[in-house]
C-alpha cells in the first residue's frame, strides 16, 4: 500500500508541476509561452491580443489545478475528490484531441503522431490516477 502512495504521489507531483508551469508562462506570455506550447505540445500558435487573454484565463485555471494537485500530492487520502477531478479532466483532454483531431492538426500545425502521443499520456495519466487512488474510507 505503502508503495501505491508513492507511485500516486510521483503521478500528482507530475500533474502539478506541469500545471504549474503551465500557469506561470501564461501570465509571462510572449515567446516564452510559445516556445513551451512548441515543446511541449507541438503545436504552433499565433500570439494575438486574443489568444493571450485566452492563455491567461487558462493559466489562471492551471494554477488552481497546480494548488489541488499538490494538496492531493500532500494528503491523497484526504483528496481523493481532487484526485477524482485530475482523472476527469485528464480523461476529458484525451478524448477532446480526438474528437476534434482535424481541426487541432489543421489549426495548430501540429503533427497527428504528436497528437495522439499527447492524447494517449493523458489517458495514461488519468489510468494510473485511477489504478492508484485510495480506496474509498468507511468511517
Amino acid at each position: 500500500m505503502k508503495n501505491n502512495n508513492s507511485i500516486l504521489r510521483a503521478f500528482l507531483g507530475i500533474f502539478t508541476v506541469i500545471n504549474l508551469a503551465m500557469a506561470v508562462l501564461s501570465f509571462v506570455a510572449g515567446s516564452s509561452a510559445i516556445k513551451f506550447v512548441a515543446l511541449f505540445y507541438g503545436a504552433t500558435i499565433d500570439l494575438t491580443p486574443q489568444m493571450t487573454h485566452v492563455i491567461r484565463m487558462f493559466g489562471a485555471m492551471n494554477l488552481a489545478m497546480a494548488f489541488m494537485g499538490a494538496a492531493a500530492m500532500i494528503d491523497p487520502g484526504k483528496n481523493r475528490a481532487i484526485i477524482n477531478g485530475a482523472i476527469i479532466l485528464l480523461l476529458v483532454r484525451a478524448i477532446e484531441m480526438l474528437v476534434f483531431y482535424k481541426d487541432i492538426v489543421d489549426n495548430f500545425n501540429i503533427a497527428p503522431s504528436r497528437l495522439i502521443f499527447n492524447s494517449a499520456t493523458f489517458l495514461v495519466m488519468a489510468i494510473a490516477l485511477i489504478v492508484f487512488r485510495p480506496k474509498t474510507q468507511n468511517n
